[in-house]
């Protein structure tokens, strides 16, 4: 047993070999708290924890620890060891959304085991590597319990705080999570996400910098505002829904591009969810580019879910749907 770190030693791992946001667009005192965070993580204590997770799930961890867990596969096969049946139908595919939703899973067995809330991450801690250091308190915090648990011991359930609980009262926290958005230094020098200094940076508008900011302008200066009026107004003929309103934040959620194409060819998307829980509006937009494809779309000429969700490349998402309402229309 190692002594439990503090959630006030909860940190970003500034360690070679492993994926983490370092402080990649920070700068003044938020630079010098993330770097003072991501000195005290615990290489120690990691390989402890992969040592107690290889032998409680009889599988070998090995590999940079975020790359290992990220897919949330390894963690749910944990919580099953530690109660039998407790996760159920684990995703171990490739879509990023899914392996979220495994972590989530993950994260609310744990408070009913007897890990407290204040020790439990976040789910984008782990996925993009954000604060390893969240990750170890809530595993080692994980082990400890089980311990208890192991000797007979009586070990209370413990309540969610409020700040982990989405709005379906699952723990996941990844509606609240504040975006970081990557922002370059004044003197133009940034970081990249391995936490390695980046000399004159060129900062984009909207935060990127380096070659990123380039392909950025690059891309924004092609976005036809001709073209998407012309696909709105199909939309919205198709659908018979009005589009009110910033054209991604209009079909973010997947919702209409999914009513869209049933009107296209009726009951080809199935399921369409009127969540705001991030994933299941990716899955929505997932679902949408796979039936997008039975009408002959390419799959090199389809966006990426992420293109339209956080609009990080609206020119592609124009160009799929022009695409569709082009094939649609023969």
């Amino acid at each position: 047993w190692m002594p439990s770190m503090t959630r006030q030693s909860w940190a970003q791992p500034l360690r070679r070999n492993m994926a983490h946001r370092g402080v990649s667009g920070a700068y003044g005192d938020l630079a010098e708290r993330r770097a003072r965070m991501d000195a005290k993580y615990d290489p120690a204590l990691e390989a402890s924890l992969a040592d107690w997770i290889s032998k409680s799930i009889g599988d070998k961890v090995t590999g940079p620890f975020n790359e290992t867990l990220k897919n949330g596969v390894v963690l749910c096969k944990l919580m099953n060891k530690l109660v039998p049946g407790s996760i159920s139908n684990i995703y171990t595919g490739e879509m990023a959304f899914k392996q979220m939703e495994n972590i989530g899973k993950f994260l609310g067995q744990c408070p009913p085991y007897g890990v407290r809330s204040d020790e439990l991450f976040q789910a984008p801690d782990l996925y993009e590597g954000a604060n390893m250091t969240a990750v170890l308190v809530c595993l080692d915090s994980l082990r400890r319990v089980s311990g208890v648990h192991e000797k007979g011991g009586k070990v209370e359930p413990q309540t969610v705080a409020s700040s982990v609980l989405l709005r379906t009262g699952k723990v996941g926290s990844l509606e609240s999570m504040a975006k970081r958005e990557p922002v370059a230094k004044p003197d133009g020098t940034a970081y990249d996400h391995a936490g390695k200094s980046v000399v004159n940076a060129k900062a984009g508008a909207d935060g990127n910098f380096g070659d990123l900011a380039e392909r950025m302008e690059k891309i924004n200066s092609k976005y036809d505002k001709t073209l998407e009026a012309a696909v709105r107004k199909w939309i919205e003929d198709t659908t018979g829904e009005k589009l009110n309103g910033e054209f991604q934040a209009a079909l973010k959620s997947g919702v209409v591009l999914c009513q869209l194409v049933n009107k296209l060819k009726p009951g080809i998307v199935k399921s369409v969810s009127p969540s705001s829980l991030p994933f299941k509006q990716m899955e929505n937009i997932n679902n949408f580019l796979t039936a997008a494809q039975t009408f002959g779309i390419r799959s090199e000429d389809l966006f990426q879910t992420v293109y339209l969700y956080e609009g990080t490349n609206m020119t592609q998402v124009l160009l799929t749907l022009d695409n569709l309402m082009r094939v649609s229309r023969k």
